[in-house]
């Protein structure tokens, strides 16, 4: 599956239901600021997809700034190798998050990296060695720097208030988790949302039943296709490790973690491909004389 396809089904579904959503209450606003808040988020998403105020959101959102010099002398040689690599500056922009005592590095547009303080801390006192940082750091910067998330702070603004929608209902629906009907309806909801779209059918209304049919669907496919663009991601962070000869370092993170499928996967697609062994040779060995 291509990256644009796996990327449209992973956030399509999502942005639909964004725009009806937004569709929805500016109709139910007075029609001047129905209007304004319409047009006025029509234009922040493309400014947003163009790449304008990339550094003002990695402030807002992160707290993230560019590098102080005691920071930059703890991650120098780590910076050196992700130059080196063409996974550092000038390609890509490194900020860091000093209050996020958490080991993450996080992507953020079409070429900004936010390094949480725990990495930095990590760094210093021997948790992580140079090379593994610069793996750690290279991992989001290689898929960053590759155009993964050109636009994603576009989407997620876009997708905002699908977003709150769904955190919602998964508060919700972990309260509700806890009754055994309700989990065993949740399980079964093929099975409810068959009834529900033969009620809609029979009493006359195709729309209302084809809608809770494509709910019903997506319920299924939308878990799986973000589950898939996660892999597609981790894949071309793994591949551009590689390409930087980080693969050894990053391996021996990957180890940190369970063992799982994916996992062992991921480590082996990382492990360097076996020496081609010694040619044989055609010609016969003499025969020793009698």
């Amino acid at each position: 599956m291509s990256r644009g396809l796996s990327r449209t089904l992973a956030v399509g579904p999502g942005l639909v239901a964004s725009t009806l959503l937004t569709w929805m209450f500016c109709a139910l606003l007075p029609p001047p600021w129905g209007v304004a808040l319409l047009v006025g988020g029509v234009v922040l998403l493309g400014l947003l997809a163009s790449g304008v105020g990339e550094e003002a959101a990695a402030r807002a959102l992160y707290r993230a700034r560019p590098f102080e010099d005691d920071e930059l002398a703890t991650l120098r040689p780590a910076l050196t190798l992700l130059s080196r690599g063409r996974l550092g500056p000038p390609l890509v922009e490194l900020r860091v998050n000093p209050r996020d005592r958490r080991m993450v590095v996080e992507p953020l547009g079409r070429r900004t990296v936010v390094i949480a303080g725990g990495v930095l801390d990590a760094a210093a006192d021997g948790r992580l060695s140079q090379e593994q940082a610069a793996a750690l750091i290279g991992h989001t910067a290689g898929v960053v720097r590759d155009g993964w998330f050109r636009r994603d702070l576009a989407v997620t603004f876009w997708s905002l208030p699908w977003l709150t929608l769904r955190t919602l209902a998964h508060a919700l629906a972990a309260t509700l988790s806890r009754l055994p009907l309700v989990a065993i309806g949740w399980r079964l909801r093929f099975v409810v949302a068959g009834i529900a779209v033969a009620q809609a059918v029979h009493q006359g209304q195709p729309w209302v039943a084809a809608l809770l049919g494509t709910l019903a669907v997506l319920s299924y496919l939308m878990p799986r296709w973000e589950r898939q663009w996660r892999r597609a991601v981790l894949h071309a962070g793994d591949r551009a490790l590689v390409d930087a000869d980080l693969a050894e370092p990053w391996a021996s993170l990957l180890r940190r973690h369970p063992s799982t499928a994916t996992t062992r996967g991921r480590l082996r697609d990382l492990e360097p491909p076996p020496a081609p062994g010694a040619a044989l040779s055609l010609v016969p060995s003499p025969v020793p004389p009698r």
